[in-house]
């Protein structure tokens, strides 16, 4: 957990003091992660909440884009799901509308306020989304690896399939 922390940390540090950026944005957004285990009788987990969506262009086609988030689950306000997200995303970033493939990772802590885990792993998604000359908006959908999530739930071995997946809706400022 702290090594990946760390790496992502220098890994959008390396790309934010590039001086060959082409622009960035900044904005708010809404922000759900879903879990689900194939148990029967189960239900899924799912957290929504608020989240700081930053970004870096650096030509036509790549840029990174990440959230800083701090969801509540949907049955209990007391358990939390705080952490954040960080993509490369492979599409058209100028004007107008624009698609694109979103591959990066994730690292979340759920707090439940007598217990704490700690959660990462790789993600990849689907967005889309369209640009104004100085504003934004756009959608993302990624499903995310399970093995972490596995691992620490207990499911790993147990022939029951679990799916974890999140989204998010960005408005954001360009720059």
């Amino acid at each position: 957990m702290r090594k990946t922390k760390l790496a992502t940390a220098l890994f959008l540090a390396s790309f934010f003091a590039t001086p060959a950026l082409a622009g960035g944005h900044i904005g708010l957004a809404s922000y759900a992660t879903n879990l689900s285990i194939d148990i029967p009788g189960s239900t899924s987990l799912k957290f929504a909440g608020p989240a700081l969506n930053l970004g870096a262009e650096f030509n036509d086609y790549v840029s990174i884009d990440a959230n800083l988030y701090s969801l509540t689950e949907d049955t209990n306000s007391d358990f939390t799901s705080k952490g954040y997200d960080a993509s490369l995303r492979l599409g058209p970033v100028g004007d107008g509308f624009n698609f694109f493939l979103a591959l990066g990772m994730f690292s979340e802590t759920w707090d439940d306020t007598v217990d704490t885990m700690d959660f990462s792993g790789a993600q990849a998604g689907l967005g889309l989304g369209y640009n104004w000359e100085s504003a934004g908006l756009a959608l993302t959908s990624s499903v995310r690896d399970v093995k972490d999530y596995e691992d620490k739930l207990g499911v790993s071995g147990t022939g029951f399939t679990l799916t974890a997946a999140s989204a998010a809706i960005s408005f954001y400022f360009r720059f």
